[in-house]
């Protein structure tokens, strides 16, 4: 029962997101007609084959219901909204635009933890935008690197929002083997779960901040994986059947995190 609650979990959000991206192009107003019907219509339904026995409830629950979800496509499609995504993009460009100076500058010291958080702020950044999630509340991301005294450890390095909100030790270090994402160092490909409560072999505390996750690794020149930023989100689902498509989007990201990866392993 949970493999097919996961699989159709899967399925239904990524159906539900291929419906409400287009709303980046779209007019707002035919946006928030889709995303109206598309979360009314279960509703709808049910209303409409008990129609007969329940018509005083029914009428009352689509009212109370169509209401409180057009509030909510408001907050999210409100003009403040687009103008906070169009910034989001502005400031990425500019923020890559330092990475990269400070990569090409060819100083080591410059690539230092804050270059790591940088980066990772990056990556954070895009995908709350390829969410559309534009009150950075969902994502976490983090550094993982294998340690070169002993590959049974990893240990997290950095993390995009530390100084904001995450007081979480860096770097803390793991067994590896007690990673959800630790197939990334075995497969060399990005890993995902999809729904942290159902797919963890492991108890989840109630209080766990994120319900999915996604591991994308970093290589070395030989193709070892030496590395896995995880990508942490407090919605299930969030990067359900896109793995594949992240993975090459955020390459100019994970590429310009493995230079300070490398000058770690160097150091340890």
């Amino acid at each position: 029962m949970s493999r097919f609650r996961i699989e159709f979990g899967r399925w239904w959000y990524n159906r539900i997101h291929r419906i409400s991206r287009r709303k980046v192009t779209w007019p707002e107003t035919v946006s928030q007609a889709v995303l109206a019907f598309v979360y009314l219509s279960p509703l709808l339904l049910t209303n409409a084959l008990t129609w007969d026995e329940k018509r005083g409830p029914a009428i009352w629950l689509t009212l109370i219901y169509v209401f409180f979800q057009l509030i909510r496509q408001y907050r999210e499609l409100e003009p403040q909204a687009w103008d906070d995504a169009r910034e989001h993009y502005i400031d990425r460009k500019h923020e890559f635009a330092k990475v990269i100076r400070r990569l090409s500058s060819g100083d080591p010291a410059k690539l230092d933890h804050a270059y790591q958080r940088d980066c990772l702020w990056l990556i954070a950044n895009y995908l709350r935008s390829w969410r559309w999630d534009l009150r950075e509340k969902h994502i976490f991301a983090s550094l993982l690197v294998e340690e070169p005294s002993d590959p049974q450890y990893v240990t997290v390095i950095a993390r995009d929002r530390e100084e904001r909100t995450d007081a979480r030790d860096v770097p803390k270090r793991y067994l590896k083997s007690e990673r959800l994402i630790s197939e990334c160092f075995e497969t060399g490909k990005y890993c995902e779960i999809s729904n942290l409560r159902l797919e963890s072999p492991y108890p989840v505390a109630n209080d766990c901040p994120y319900k999915s996750i996604l591991g994308l690794p970093l290589k070395n020149a030989s193709g070892k994986v030496i590395a896995i930023v995880s990508i942490d989100s407090s919605l299930p689902y969030h990067f359900a059947m896109e793995g594949d498509l992240l993975e090459v989007k955020l390459q100019p990201y994970l590429v310009a995190l493995l230079p300070s990866v490398e000058l770690y392993r160097e150091s340890k």
